[in-house]
């Protein structure tokens, strides 16, 4: 190759970097994987050289396309041959970032909090995006931690960092804001949730990384089916799951597919949830090792599969599923999913008559939840526990102390209809028919319209459909 060659081949690469950085922090995911996959050929090709400093660059923009694709081990992989690469500027903020999210992904907090955050002392955009990053990120593992007021804190100080700073694109705010919004649902406040998460759905689907579209997807069906969008939210899940598909994400995929198996049961559909949850198993199965993803991203399968069986008659099945999952979920330090499987687990024992064995599991997860604001997942799973939750409150009242306040609470939100889906449908079908503006919505939606946009369009008010 001669010095002409060469010089026009490293215009091209930098001309490549610069794009990719830019895509990168503007979250365009469809703009960056194409420029990562051709950096990635050039690192790969036979007696590929290229200086420490350039090649550094290079793995990590490719780093940060593995993070986008939710590919936690092809990232860490790459990630330890950046050798020095996080002392360099112009791309260490976005390096680390990318970095801390493989550590959380992994369920290592220790290598999680190891890893400051960017500082601020130059006002760079890369740096702000990526100190609003981090801080979205660490509000996000506080909130699976059920750490609800710290993960409120730094979802807020994201969102005000962003106001205070500027010139950083507003896609960075999408996890935060979904966070915020998941927190406000699950301590009862569906009008705020419904607030934050309004409008969000398309920005979402075109900017969204894995974890704010998981994020949105989920507390946007919960506010759907709390206002009782019924077939509004499945469509809703149904986007989520194709938007999974499309973009190889099981975490979405599966997650959204949970959420439409546990509704489908809610509406007596046990038929329509065997379908789900087939097609997305074998969906799964098509991925192979091009999509790898660890044992425990499973869950929300598996979490369905122990709903189904509770359905169809199979507690002690669905007992012993839910017991392995959670006690998985304990060695991932994942409380959210240890309460979710315990919920199984007392619903299905209390079906097998094994009811002090139901009470002592149920207590425990009403002091976790309790403790920590976890209420609405209560009121979400209370057609399993809701007969043992009476029995508790009538037999044991005088032992439970500030419990029972929680648990009139949930019980009174099932009285009051914000539980029982069969409620509000016609026992023959799924559900009621869209009514003409629902429809007109949900056509405006697909165009990403927002939401004034939207109700000026429909003559509606804004506030119509609720999670879209």
């Amino acid at each position: 190759m001669n010095v002409f060659e060469r010089q026009d081949r490293m215009e091209q690469l930098r001309w490549l970097l610069d794009r990719g950085w830019l895509a990168a922090q503007m979250f365009r995911g469809d703009e960056l994987l194409p420029v990562v996959a051709s950096i990635q050929a050039q690192l790969v090709r036979p007696h590929a050289a290229f200086e420490r400093g350039l090649r550094d660059e290079m793995v990590a923009l490719v780093v940060v396309g593995a993070v986008w694709r939710d590919d936690i081990a092809e990232a860490r992989r790459w990630a330890r041959e950046t050798h020095g690469a996080h002392k360099l500027s112009r791309f260490r903020s976005t390096l680390r970032t990318a970095m801390r999210y493989v550590a959380w992904r992994l369920r290592d907090p220790c290598a999680f909090y190891a890893l400051s955050t960017p500082r601020l002392g130059r006002l760079s955009e890369p740096a702000i995006a990526a100190r609003i990053a981090n801080l979205a990120m660490e509000g996000a593992a506080e909130a699976e931690q059920l750490r609800f007021k710290a993960a409120e804190r730094l979802s807020k100080d994201a969102l005000k960092l962003f106001a205070e700073r500027g010139g950083v694109h507003g896609n960075t705010l999408l996890l935060p804001t979904c966070v915020l919004a998941t927190l406000a649902f699950e301590s009862g406040s569906v009008d705020e949730a419904d607030v934050l998460i309004r409008g969000k759905i398309a920005d979402l689907e075109r900017y969204g990384s894995m974890e704010s579209t998981l994020w949105g997807f989920a507390v946007a069906g919960r506010v759907a089916v709390a206002r009782g969008k019924i077939n509004v939210v499945l469509l809703l899940l149904e986007r989520g799951e194709g938007l999974g598909v499309r973009r190889r994400w099981p975490r979405l995929a599966t997650r959204c597919a949970l959420d439409r198996i546990a509704l489908q049961l809610g509406l007596g559909a046990g038929a329509s949830a065997h379908r789900t949850l087939e097609r997305a198993e074998q969906w799964l199965g098509t991925l192979g090792p091009d999509v790898p993803h660890f044992p425990f991203d499973r869950w929300p399968l598996e979490l369905a599969r122990c709903r189904v069986l509770l359905f169809d008659g199979y507690p002690d099945a669905a007992a012993r599923l839910a017991r392995t999952w959670r006690d998985q979920a304990v060695q991932c330090n994942h409380p959210y999913v240890v309460v979710r499987f315990a919920l199984i687990v007392v619903g299905a024992l209390f079906a097998m008559d094994d009811i002090e064995a139901a009470k002592r599991e149920l207590l425990a997860a009403l002091r976790q939840g309790a403790g920590t604001g976890l209420f609405r997942t209560f009121c979400d799973d209370a057609w399993m526990i809701e007969p043992c939750l009476r029995l508790v409150r009538r037999e044991d009242r005088a032992a439970l102390g500030r419990l029972t306040v929680f648990i009139d609470s949930v019980l009174d939100a099932g009285r009051s209809g914000g539980l029982s889906v069969r409620r509000r449908v016609p026992a023959r079908g799924i559900a009621e028919p869209l009514t003409e503006g629902e429809t007109v919505v949900l056509r405006l939606m697909s165009l990403g319209l927002s939401p004034p946009r939207r109700s000026i369009s429909c003559a509606t008010s804004p506030s119509i459909p609720a999670g879209c």
